[in-house]
């Protein structure tokens, strides 16, 4: 059978107990991750969703530290060094979420608004990171899976430090976050 899975109609008689879609990519940006979980968890409360938890949040790191380890001829390569500030969680998809969304029916769900702190090293960029909760103690994380890479903010907003950057997830034909900035004032 084929279907579009945002659309899909479960038998009421024949719920399922467990509901799998992996129709994303990183940072939940052009895929219907979202909308086919959403829709499908409404029609199948009980069903156990897989993955459990999708979370993206945002950092700022050092893409030459994190991205390009220093090699020299003739030695092993070492591994990455983490040069980053955790910014926090701007979006998580999870059964929870989907419950708090119950109701909403805009073109848009409500994401989180995280502060850049006020003086920043010119090394660092803003970057999102996808968290893949599979089930249980399953999952993907930070560059296991292409899924997993960081990817440039939406918009790919200059900052200077202090901005207040506020995220909410667009439905629809082009599904993913946006991010508006909020200038600090002087």
């Amino acid at each position: 059978m084929q279907a579009d899975a945002t659309r899909y109609r479960i038998d009421p008689a024949r719920p399922p107990h467990v509901i799998v879609t992996e129709t994303m990519n990183a940072a939940l940006r052009t895929e219907p991750q979202v909308a086919i979980a959403r829709h499908l968890v409404k029609q199948a409360p009980g069903a156990l969703l897989v993955p459990e938890r999708v979370t993206v949040r945002a950092c700022l790191l050092d893409p030459a530290a994190e991205l390009t380890p220093p090699v020299w001829p003739g030695q092993p390569v070492p591994p990455l060094r983490r040069d980053r500030i955790e910014l926090g969680t701007v979006f998580e998809l999870s059964r929870a979420t989907i419950v708090a969304w119950h109701g909403i029916d805009g073109a848009t769900l409500p994401a989180a608004a995280i502060t850049v702190p006020p003086a920043l090293a010119p090394r660092y960029a803003a970057r999102l990171m996808t968290r893949i909760d599979a089930f249980g103690p399953h999952r993907l994380d930070g560059y296991e899976s292409s899924l997993n890479l960081p990817q440039r903010l939406p918009g790919r907003p200059v900052l200077g430090g202090g901005e207040r950057l506020v995220f909410d997830y667009r439905l629809g034909s082009e599904p993913g976050l946006a991010c508006r900035v909020a200038r600090p004032s002087a």
